[in-house]
């Protein structure tokens, strides 16, 4: 009977953190804020991503301008003094001339800008990709405090239960006051612990408020559904190629091709095709055959490119531009592979250790459970429930704490990948 009247109030209480904890929990959700959700609100409100929406925007305008021909040109004249011809005397010349480039130059300035508009449009997706990452990087951390909380709290309230505990065996004569004073310590510093955490939890908010352009005192309650994830089956490394970023330096390679063939274009001669219209006035003095007739002279015009050096020149540049986007690229994916491969360790130690933290977690709270019953019945010392419980709550501590960097690691493979960065 000893036994229970001890040991059975501390397991209500133990029950009754745990119910309190789910029940905290589901109201929580109701209210909170889905990392999917936080990413969108993310993508709504930043800046840089609408100063890059508004840049391909622009750049798209670039097309029409590079592929279009250029105006005809209309000119009129008047003569102040009529030049007298046999059908009599000029008065007025219209003219007007339209120049032709070479042929393909305006496909291939047309390419290059287009292919240009798609690196800046490839660059917004990949800073969308950046804003995703650095949200879930400031969401994981909020949630492990959240979490944390809720288990501070719990070993709060069960510390608080031996330490009554303690006081009643101290009543009894069973135990000296030492144990009242040890579980009090334990108590004190397990209340701090939850006094800084509760400290620090608005600096994480603002960190992900800033992010999605709110208030730095927006309320933010994060759902606790966080779970490892199963990394071994990821895409492999090939798929670092779908990387905007990287897909934006092949554009760039493409533009400066295409800016290559519309140098060689412009190498060659460029030709305008015209008409001439002279306004005659009839002559008074004679009647030749024909007075007065206006004319009208088609018109042929070459710019010849005699010096070549300028439009070799630029061709080179084009060329030397093209070979270095690729060897970019090659860089970039290099550094991509070697940041995958070191995430994915990441992910897969996070996992390691939540598994470990898992079976840690289940073998430490039996052991707590059988201590403080051995301590109710006098055989056990008060230290020793003290420190099972203190190895209890580091392994919770530290499942979270895997558990965060597990999923930033994730975050980091969809970063590098682009995957799953459009929900």
């Amino acid at each position: 009977m000893s036994t229970l009247r001890h040991t059975r109030p501390f397991v209500l209480v133990r029950c009754f953190a745990i119910t309190v904890g789910a029940l905290l929990a589901v109201a929580g959700a109701l209210h909170a804020q889905p990392l999917d959700t936080l990413v969108v609100q993310a993508w709504a409100n930043d800046p840089k991503l609408k100063a890059k929406d508004l840049e391909f925007r622009a750049a798209m305008q670039q097309v029409a301008q590079v592929s279009t021909l250029p105006d005809p040109r209309l000119s009129l004249g008047v003569f102040i003094t009529p030049v007298e011809t046999r059908l009599g005397p000029q008065r007025a010349r219209v003219s007007l001339m339209q120049m032709f480039p070479w042929f393909g130059m305006l496909d291939a300035q047309g390419r290059a800008a287009e292919a240009r508009a798609q690196a800046v449009y490839d660059g917004y997706l990949a800073e969308r990709d950046a804003v995703a990452f650095k949200v879930r990087v400031a969401f994981h951390p909020l949630h492990e405090l959240d979490r944390s909380l809720q288990v501070e709290h719990r070993e709060l309230d069960l510390l608080s239960r031996l330490e009554d505990l303690a006081r009643e065996r101290y009543a009894n004569g069973q135990v000296t006051q030492v144990d009242v004073l040890r579980a009090r310590m334990a108590t004190n510093a397990q209340r701090t612990a939850v006094e800084v955490l509760e400290a620090q939890r608005p600096s994480l908010v603002a960190r992900l408020n800033a992010l999605r352009d709110r208030a730095a005192d927006t309320p933010v309650t994060v759902l606790d559904s966080i779970t490892v994830i199963d990394v071994s089956a990821w895409p492999s490394p090939d798929s670092l190629e779908r990387a905007p970023d990287l897909i934006a330096l092949q554009d760039q390679a493409r533009a400066a091709n295409a800016r290559a063939d519309a140098t060689r274009a412009a190498g060659g001669p460029s030709f305008g095709l015209g008409l001439d219209y002279l306004w005659i006035d009839p002559r008074t003095d004679a009647d030749p055959s024909g007075n007065g007739r206006d004319a009208l002279m088609p018109m042929l015009t070459l710019d010849l490119p005699i010096f070549r050096k300028r439009y070799t020149s630029a061709r080179m540049e084009a060329e030397l531009d093209e070979q270095r986007f690729d060897q970019m690229h090659e860089a970039a994916l290099r550094d991509r592979q070697a940041a995958y491969a070191e995430a994915w360790w990441q992910a897969q130690k996070g996992a390691l250790m939540v598994d470990l933290m898992d079976a840690q977690i289940d073998l430490a709270r039996s052991a707590a459970d059988l201590l403080v019953e051995a301590y109710a019945q006098g055989q056990e010392r008060f230290e020793e429930v003290l420190r099972m419980e203190d190895l209890l709550l580091r392994y919770r501590l530290t499942r979270l704490s895997a558990l965060k960097e597990h999923r930033i690691a994730v975050a980091k493979l969809q970063y590098l990948t682009s995957i799953d960065n459009n929900n």
